[in-house]
């Protein structure tokens, strides 16, 4: 779904007359030097679509011209299960994996953001994180992956399984409902409850990087909402999709579970985390690889026993690093 408007995050391109390279280029760049986000090409400045030009069509041929007039380049290729886009330069400091969805908007360069709102190009600053989650969750994808985030570059890979209409539906019809768009919490809140079926409020609190009692409100307000249902008293409280929003999801978890990101992935991800930060601990994992507490002990069992890893400390201090 097309955005309502342009935002420091979101920009809308004409491509009828063939947008030439050096706009285009200039754009993503604007982009990428602030705070991330989305270009929309062939979308008029109201928001219509008319579509591509036929330069225009072939998704290899825009990445090469991106990455041949860029510097550092700014590479996009597609791969057998995902459209993959990597940002020279590393994470903005302040911004990790681990809070990523939650930290507060950090321009990577500040100067240009602030003379652009000042200007009126944009109307208002944003998070391309968020943008970004939206257009995936909101028609039943896999969230976006940062997993082979490094020091050195942003690495972000956009699953390319077809969209899920009947979770879209769900969607559509709680944001009609509510009379507003639904807040990332809660999208990723009924995407985790579609795979795993049931969680407690602990558990989505790593979903969404966020403590458990705002899990635990979030939960609460899908419930208010019809979409989920409460089992158990507060101690041992947990959540699964009502039977109603399960409706609308026919095969869609064996799609999503066949598209996970997992084996080899997950443990390259692991060690991009360390490497970054030094070690990481379970709950870190669990988060980080959005797994229950089982696979994610399965994951580190079985790095520690082809020595990947080493575990430092004991119980609650236990850490994981990599060997010297």
């Amino acid at each position: 779904m097309i955005p309502q408007s342009e935002s420091l995050t979101v920009e809308f391109k004409s491509d009828r007359k063939r947008l030439s390279d050096a706009e285009l280029v200039e754009a993503l760049v604007c982009l990428s030097n602030t705070e991330g986000g989305e270009l929309w090409l062939g979308v008029e400045d109201d928001g219509q679509a008319t579509g591509l030009h036929v330069d225009h069509m072939t998704l290899t041929g825009l990445a090469g011209m991106v990455a041949a007039r860029t510097s550092p380049a700014v590479h996009v290729r597609l791969e057998d299960e995902a459209l993959v886009i990597s940002n020279p330069g590393g994470l903005v400091d302040g911004v990790t994996l681990a809070n990523l969805l939650v930290t507060e908007p950090r321009p990577r360069n500040r100067a240009l953001a602030d003379a652009m709102k000042r200007i009126g190009v944009v109307e208002r600053s944003g998070r391309g994180v968020d943008t970004i989650y939206q257009g995936m969750l909101k028609f039943g994808r896999p969230a976006p992956d940062y997993g082979r985030t490094d020091l050195h570059n942003v690495v972000l890979s956009l699953p390319t399984v077809p969209a899920d209409v009947a979770f879209r539906r769900m969607v559509v019809d709680a944001e009609r409902n509510r009379n507003a768009e639904l807040p990332i919490d809660s999208l990723i809140a009924l995407a985790a409850l579609r795979e795993f079926k049931r969680l407690p409020a602990d558990a989505l609190a790593m979903h969404i990087q966020r403590d458990a009692a705002s899990a635990k409100r979030t939960l609460e307000a899908l419930t208010e909402a019809g979409l989920v249902e409460a089992h158990g008293n507060t101690r041992g409280r947990s959540y699964t999709l009502l039977d109603r929003a399960k409706t609308h999801l026919t095969g869609v978890s064996r799609l999503v579970a066949h598209h996970r990101i997992h084996g080899r992935r997950h443990e390259q991800m692991l060690l991009s985390y360390i490497r970054q930060h030094g070690q990481i601990k379970r709950a870190e994992v669990m988060a980080l690889c959005r797994l229950t507490e089982g696979p994610a002990k399965r994951l580190l069992q079985r790095m520690l026993a082809t020595q990947q890893i080493v575990m430092r400390g004991q119980g609650k201090t236990s850490a994981y690093v990599e060997p010297k």
